[in-house]
């Protein structure tokens, strides 16, 4: 499910009935706005797709906040909110009459013209409203362990978010704040997250740095973090020699990164659903066209998801591998985008990212001439430079 794919849901489960048939009847709306997808959701471009979620999360707020004043003692008044904080709103205004972007527009200039929308306004009144909220939730005696994670973790990620610009140094001593947080709430979900986004800054740092801070995450006492550094270190130890990779691209076309020894290479792991992954196109794009015949390749590896589940027939696994196919293969054409690209329809599961651990999109490995990676987030002017260094240009 697409929605259950972009936004992670917390605490959903292990509440106590309410009594109140009323109570239950009005849960019972708020769980049918939850289980809401878009009509022809698949041929939505992402704009669209974005001007959807927002109403959506607009009408399950409105029917939250009113069952939390209806019910002020009922236990799954915090799953409403947590699930407020995962599905936010972006308060996005309508267009000016005459400025919605063309049909010839790119996604990228869609997604652009549609976030410089944005009620700032409206969205700072709503944060403190449910600021308010999550702090109660915090100081509730019927709160759950992972709710109130949840809430204790805003800070850490906001801080995170922020980490880019930090030293080596900074970064590796800050793991000490993540695992006193895992340590305090030790049977939650929450940690393994914020080791995720933590994850994501270090391993573009050098392995020097990277390795040892890996090892000790693989010591965690928390179970999933140990897992997450675990399959980290082993897709670090692959990349100590030169990359293999080898598959049937989706337009039939045979990869082999054997066969690719000699040129400078970008192993692109991204999807069509990625709104950063598509605001880099147009710089991988143009790398690619400046330098491809100078010996640059770029090779994809689409994170595409046909949300297969395990009661689908062969035949609607077949359909919805077709439309899945279909999406990638239309948006790659409309884009043009020339290079070859891995499909599996396991979205996260992807066979290949899953091999590397991958856990967030884009990743981007460059390989020299001899099939090394060089870096892992070859991404802005970066790319170019790095290209051009490689290629001796």
């Amino acid at each position: 499910m697409y929605l259950l794919s972009l936004f992670i849901l917390v605490g959903l489960t292990g509440f106590a009935r309410a009594a109140d048939p009323a109570a239950d009847a009005d849960w019972a709306v708020l769980q049918a706005i939850a289980s809401e997808e878009p009509a022809n959701g698949d041929q939505l471009k992402n704009d669209q797709r974005m001007r959807w979620m927002d109403d959506y999360a607009a009408r399950y707020n409105e029917k939250a906040l009113q069952f939390i004043e209806r019910y002020p003692t009922d236990p799954r008044r915090w799953q409403a909110v947590v699930l407020m904080i995962e599905r936010p709103r972006l308060f996005l205004k309508p267009y000016p009459p005459g400025a919605e972007p063309p049909a010839t527009a790119t996604d990228t200039e869609r997604m652009r013209a549609l976030f410089s929308l944005t009620d700032q306004e409206a969205r700072a009144t709503w944060m403190k409203k449910l600021d308010g909220l999550s702090a109660a939730m915090f100081a509730a005696p019927d709160a759950t362990d992972n709710q109130r994670a949840l809430i204790a973790s805003q800070e850490l990620k906001r801080e995170l978010g922020a980490a880019r610009g930090w030293s080596n140094t900074e970064l590796i001593e800050y793991w000490a704040k993540i695992e006193a947080f895992a340590q305090k709430f030790p049977t939650s979900s929450i940690p393994a997250t914020l080791a995720s986004q933590y994850l994501n800054l270090m391993t573009r740092r050098d392995p020097a740095y990277t390795d040892p801070t890996l090892t000790k995450m693989a010591a965690s006492s928390n179970a999933k973090i140990s897992e997450l550094a675990t399959k980290k270190l082993h897709a670090a130890e692959l990349r100590r020699a030169p990359l293999e990779m080898k598959f049937t691209a989706v337009d039939g076309r045979e990869v082999d990164l054997a066969q690719l020894r000699g040129k400078v290479v970008l192993v692109d792991f991204w999807a069509t659903w990625c709104g950063p992954c598509i605001a880099e196109l147009p710089n991988v794009k143009k790398v690619y066209a400046a330098y491809h015949d100078k010996g640059f390749e770029v090779v994809g590896i689409a994170l595409e998801d046909g949300r297969l589940q395990s009661t689908d027939t062969p035949e609607q696994t077949a359909d919805k591998m077709t439309a899945a196919r279909k999406i990638l293969s239309d948006f790659t054409t409309k884009e043009n985008m020339p290079w070859p690209q891995y499909f599996d329809g396991k979205g996260w599961k992807n066979d290949i990212s899953t091999l590397h651990a991958i856990n967030s999109i884009p990743a981007m490995y460059l390989l020299d001439q001899d099939g090394k990676v060089v870096c892992t987030d070859a991404r802005g002017p970066k790319l170019e430079a790095e290209v051009k260094r490689l290629l001796k240009l």
